[in-house]
């Protein structure tokens, strides 16, 4: 299949910070590695395109309002006191729709294998930096 060379370029990853409006491009209801329920959102912006993980857990369930409630333009009390929704469909909806998110740089450790000059493995760990939205407004 022939394809657009251009249809691929800056499709690149975050790498930034800073505060750039997003668009949610597709949504996914998923299990995660410990079997919860998650809703699994990829979105693109200016700087670079990510993917987010949001918990169907009651008690993790306040990340995902956040990014409902942006998309949305939910922004008083009384409309957040009356919206109702499924969590597990209403991602469908939210795709398409604008936010607006604050990208911040975290550093996390990651193991890693090692080859060692005895042709054996040594466990080590290696400093990798992300890029995560942090926090979701109305675009």
């Amino acid at each position: 299949m022939i394809e657009k060379f251009s249809d691929y370029e800056g499709q690149e990853f975050l790498n930034k910070e800073g505060t750039f409006v997003f668009e949610i491009t597709a949504c996914e209801i998923k299990a995660s590695a410990s079997g919860n329920v998650m809703a699994v959102f990829d979105a693109k912006s200016e700087a670079g395109k990510t993917t987010m993980y949001h918990s169907l857990n009651p008690k993790a369930r306040w990340s995902y309002n956040n990014l409902i409630k942006a998309c949305l333009n939910l922004t008083t009390k009384e409309q957040i006191y009356k919206f109702e929704c499924d969590y597990e469909t209403i991602g469908q909806s939210l795709i398409g729709k604008k936010f607006k998110g604050t990208v911040e740089c975290q550093e996390y450790e990651k193991d890693i294998k090692v080859l060692a000059d005895d042709g054996t493995y040594i466990d080590d760990k290696e400093t990798k930096q992300s890029y995560k939205i942090i926090s979701y407004e109305p675009a």
